[in-house]
């Protein structure tokens, strides 16, 4: 099912903030394809597994009709309707075997504004599906809920005169994740998450990096499709929510680890993330009160005087939430200081200068006491340690081993930059 087991502390540590999340309001996930015996089985198994964690995530899955993305709304056939319902039927009852609750909403979630017409995914209304949904009734997903079901929903809506008319699965979602204004969005498939020249991208900083990932020959038109799909979906949710896209095996990971699906891809509505090299357009005092509000303590006073005369980098996200400060003394860069506004927790800060550091420099190192508190999320990235008395030493790359004494020796010679024990708090 997942790589959670042995990873117990950072399972409760999700737990404990899902539970301050309303029960409907934890997540959202498409099935975006009929998936296999295999896959079906696999997803139920970690659908059951989170539910008996006392969490609902909202069920919904597509239909076998091909779609694009304008929202058109064909008739369901004759011959059509059972087949929707039998797709819930095999859903629903994946679930079951497993020992997880659940029950079908075939209609009654999605009430259309006007009549569909032509036959199976011939004719059809053409247009925004907000123009062609007179309603969006989440009162039948949250009776499910409050019932301890999850709710399994087939894109259906159903017209003035009693017809039934498909969605486009993807629409369906992104009008459900308005209403609902969920925490997670997860869209699930049989291949995992997005590729770029056929790696799978581990995060997407949505604002600072769809342009270029918009126009990249590597990225594949149905990537790019659904990176825009994602664009409207985050556009309509708090910042605080994020979408996955992962395989039907990657979403407990996804959901309850610090690195989350190694098959997945995690996107979030981010910020944008600017470089210095110098002090010129550094506000330093704000630069200050960001870094003793993330560790709670007062910084050195010559902190500042020091990095100016040395090679150094600071990686600055929106207005001075989070910051990553690298300097360049040894030739490899040492991660000086990671830090994210108390305030701005919970936004992925960490995670958007993570990607944005790594993709920058192959080699990094850090040094971390060893009762900070975030070291756990430290470990999820380092590519290996070293403890050294009340340090431990991490680094990321290929260098690592080859490089241990110099990190070690460089890392225990610094000065303290902090006047008192330094506390960690980023998340």
């Amino acid at each position: 099912m997942s790589t959670v087991q042995g990873r117990g502390a950072e399972v409760r540590q999700y737990l404990k903030h899902f539970a301050r999340i309303d029960s409907q309001k934890f997540a959202l996930l498409l099935i975006e394809e009929t998936l296999s015996d295999s896959d079906l089985g696999s997803l139920a198994q970690s659908l059951t597994f989170i539910h008996k964690c006392g969490l609902f995530p909202i069920v919904l899955h597509r239909d076998s009709l091909t779609w694009d993305h304008a929202g058109r709304v064909p008739v369901v056939s004759q011959l059509g309707l059972p087949a929707v319902a039998r797709e819930n039927l095999r859903i629903l009852e994946a679930i079951e075997s497993t020992g997880g609750r659940a029950k079908p909403l075939v209609g009654g979630v999605f009430t259309l504004r006007v009549e569909p017409s032509g036959e199976g995914d011939r004719g059809g209304l053409q247009g925004p599906l907000e123009s062609l949904l007179a309603e969006t009734c989440v009162e039948n997903v949250n009776s499910v809920v409050r019932l301890g079901h999850l709710p399994v929903i087939a894109p259906l809506g159903i017209s003035p005169g009693g017809r039934y008319g498909h969605l486009n699965p993807h629409m369906a979602t992104l009008q459900l994740a308005s209403v609902i204004q969920p925490h997670k969005v997860i869209l699930i498939n049989s291949r995992g998450g997005l590729e770029r020249a056929g790696r799978v991208l581990s995060s997407i900083n949505l604002m600072d990096e769809f342009p270029g990932l918009a126009a990249s020959p590597e990225v594949t038109p149905e990537a790019k499709d659904k990176l825009s799909l994602i664009s409207s979906i985050l556009h309509s949710l708090p910042p605080t929510s994020s979408v996955a896209v992962t395989s039907a095996h990657g979403l407990v990971d996804e959901l309850f680890t610090h690195i989350g699906s190694r098959e997945g891809t995690l996107v979030r509505l981010g910020m944008r993330i600017s470089i210095h090299r110098d002090f010129s357009r550094l506000d330093v005092g704000r630069l200050t009160v960001l870094l003793e509000k993330a560790f709670g303590k007062t910084l050195h006073e010559d902190y500042f005087t020091r990095l100016r005369t040395i090679p150094f980098r600071v990686y600055l996200t929106g207005d001075y939430r989070g910051c990553a400060i690298l300097t360049y003394e040894g030739g490899v860069p040492y991660l000086c200081k990671f830090a994210v506004h108390p305030q701005s927790q919970g936004l992925g800060i960490a995670d958007i200068l993570w990607a944005h550091i790594t993709r920058e420099n192959r080699d990094l190192f850090w040094r971390s006491r060893e009762d900070n508190g975030v070291n756990n999320w430290y470990f999820a990235r380092a590519d290996g340690a070293y403890r050294a008395g009340r340090w431990t030493v991490f680094w990321y790359g290929l260098q690592g081993f080859d490089l241990m004494q110099f990190y070690k020796d460089y890392s225990m010679n610094l000065p303290p930059t902090f006047h008192q024990k330094i506390e960690d708090t980023f998340s």
